[in-house]
């Protein structure tokens, strides 16, 4: 689920559950879906509890991170189907937490921020003219970031 700053609001993903059976999958939990594991981190917006035969539905599974390093839970959805019952779906995420360092670059000024992985480190890089210039963050384990000029 990749890496998400801590205490920066939530973020959604939705994941579609698709009925491709000749009859209706009942979701039969309640609620319909659970989660296990690291669940102070995550939260679920419930989907409907019938999918008719070849239609689908949806939930989102809301991230919400307030403290740094690896957090990781299941997602468990019980069902009437006949051999995928619960159907399971383990993940993970890293929260991190970033700080500005002095500027001591000479390099013109970059526009917004980038953040990409490359040979196994987590960059950050960017910044505008609204006195964030010239940002280039390196880590390699998401907790601990350094300055690359």
């Amino acid at each position: 689920m990749g890496y998400t700053r801590i205490n920066s609001g939530n973020f959604n993903l939705s994941f579609k559950i698709e009925n491709t059976g000749s009859g209706n999958l009942i979701l039969s939990g309640s609620p319909s879906i659970t989660l296990g594991g690291d669940t102070n981190n995550y939260g679920i917006l419930q989907p409907s509890n019938s999918i008719i035969s070849s239609t689908a539905t949806f939930f989102n599974l809301i991230k919400r991170f307030s403290s740094v390093g690896l957090k990781t839970s299941t997602i468990s959805i019980p069902n009437d189907d006949c051999d995928e019952n619960p159907y399971t779906i383990m993940f993970s995420g890293i929260g991190f937490s970033d700080t500005k360092v002095a500027d001591t670059s000479s390099w013109s000024a970059r526009r917004d921020h980038v953040l990409l992985n490359y040979n196994n480190t987590l960059w950050i890089l960017g910044g505008s003219s609204s006195g964030v210039t010239k940002d280039v963050y390196s880590s390699n384990d998401g907790l601990t970031w350094s300055t690359k000029l």
